[in-house]
């Protein structure tokens, strides 16, 4: 009980030194703390009176801040990398990276994410008017996948005949609804 209350104040402090705002390494000490403060409220082991005394120092301000900073600076990163692929077809005529450099790899990683419905929609349009990915299909809501009914999947082996050049068993993955 100590320890938390003086890592409360510590938090306090920061954000008073900092004219409001917070400014600390995730990874310091107080970041873990925090990080730990936070895991244990959603999982709902953080006691009331612990909640109501982290709210009232507006810890929810430090993640929104947070989280906006990341996103702009991976928003930042992300369109670097598109101007350096542009900047590549204007030398090369193409988009043929080689697949083990850094553009390659991004380009391949950008493929990933596209297929797999993981890219927000406004960088696909981006993409696609480059003339890298094809038009989205239409069950696309928002850039992302649109739900449907999950489904299982499961394992059957299947034994070949004796006669057959294969190995003995094959692991064939069946869909089921």
């Amino acid at each position: 009980d100590e320890m938390w209350e003086e890592n409360r104040q510590a938090l306090i402090a920061n954000k008073i030194e900092h004219n409001g705002s917070f400014a600390f390494h995730p990874k310091s000490k107080l970041g873990r703390w925090v990080e730990n403060q936070r895991r244990a409220l959603k999982l709902g082991k953080l006691s009331e009176e612990r909640a109501t005394l982290l709210n009232e120092i507006d810890i929810d301000q430090f993640d929104e801040r947070r989280v906006e900073a990341i996103r702009k600076s991976v928003d930042a990163m992300w369109e670097k990398t598109r101007q350096e692929l542009i900047a590549y077809k204007e030398e090369h005529g193409d988009y043929s990276v080689p697949p083990k450099s850094t553009l390659g790899r991004w380009i391949e990683n950008q493929k990933r994410a596209y297929k797999l419905y993981d890219m927000p929609a406004e960088r696909a349009e981006l993409m696609q008017q480059m003339g890298l990915f094809p038009q989205r299909p239409e069950d696309m809501v928002d850039g992302r996948k649109s739900p449907r009914k999950k489904r299982k999947k499961s394992h059957h082996t299947e034994e070949k005949e004796e006669g057959d050049s294969s190995s003995k068993s094959e692991r064939i993955l069946v869909e089921v609804e």
